[in-house]
């Protein structure tokens, strides 16, 4: 879990430096002509993806089915923590980076004739780290991704009053590659389609999401969309095996400002 934090620490920081090197820039550009910028930035906090969790997890040969909706998740929801920040050049290199964290905690009883309470608590985390080279296609834009991705997992499940309590972390980092195909509708809206795939560490990895922006705004944009992700992975065999078979998805919603 140290480890997990300071992961997450890093990729904050690394946001948060980006955000306070160019907003002077910002702010400059307040009091200039309007001129070629050199670099534009995006920077989505706290976006909201409503999750449902449906797949299975084993963690020392004990296998538990992971199964639930976003209200369910919203009433064991213990924390959550969503950014992601990006930045293109005019060259049309870019970056981009995401942080996302959740951590829910519930009980649930095994079936059969003497069922069994079970207190679990779950934290997983995702963070993505890549570069971008973009491909100009009239007033549309065509994304080239590439980078990698890490994956936490803390799985804790104590049977009410049987010890021992077990307790499982986990995690892993893919290299990925993919795309994103940007259409300009109008002056207001926009979308976007991106599709990736993972490899190295998991069996199988692949991520679709697509949405739309509005700018009412110069610098405020809202953003509305989908996102489904797949990732398989096994490690190890018999009482030492951990395997994390599972699909995520559920819509998108949040605040994007530009600069």
């Amino acid at each position: 879990m140290r480890k997990r934090n300071i992961i997450i620490t890093i990729f904050t920081v690394v946001i948060l430096s980006g955000m306070l090197m160019f907003t002077p820039a910002v702010l400059n550009a307040q009091d200039t002509l309007p001129k070629e910028k050199n670099w534009e930035f995006n920077l989505a906090p706290f976006y909201l993806w409503a999750v449902s969790i449906d797949g299975d997890l084993t963690t020392m040969g004990n296998n538990q089915q992971l199964k639930a909706d976003f209200s369910e998740i919203a009433d064991n929801l213990e924390g959550i923590f969503t950014v992601h920040f990006e930045g293109m050049h005019k060259s049309g290199f870019g970056f981009l980076t995401d942080v996302e964290y959740l951590n829910l905690s519930g009980q649930q009883a095994t079936p059969g004739l003497a069922p069994l309470t079970l207190d679990v608590d779950f934290t997983l985390v995702m963070a993505e780290l890549a570069g971008i080279y973009r491909l100009k296609l009239g007033g549309n834009a065509l994304d080239l991704i590439y980078g990698g991705r890490y994956y936490g997992l803390d799985t804790e499940v104590d049977i009410v009053g049987v010890p021992p309590k077990i307790d499982k972390d986990k995690d892993w980092v893919d290299a990925m590659i993919g795309a994103r195909y940007i259409w300009n509708i109008s002056d207001k809206w926009d979308f976007m389609a991106r599709g990736d795939i993972g490899f190295g560490g998991s069996e199988q990895a692949w991520n679709l999401a697509g949405r739309f922006n509005y700018h009412p705004w110069k610098h405020v944009s809202l953003l509305f969309g989908y996102r489904y992700m797949d990732v398989d992975y096994e490690d190890g065999s018999g009482a030492d095996q951990f395997k994390y078979d599972v699909n995520i998805y559920g819509p998108l919603l949040g605040v994007n400002f530009v600069w």
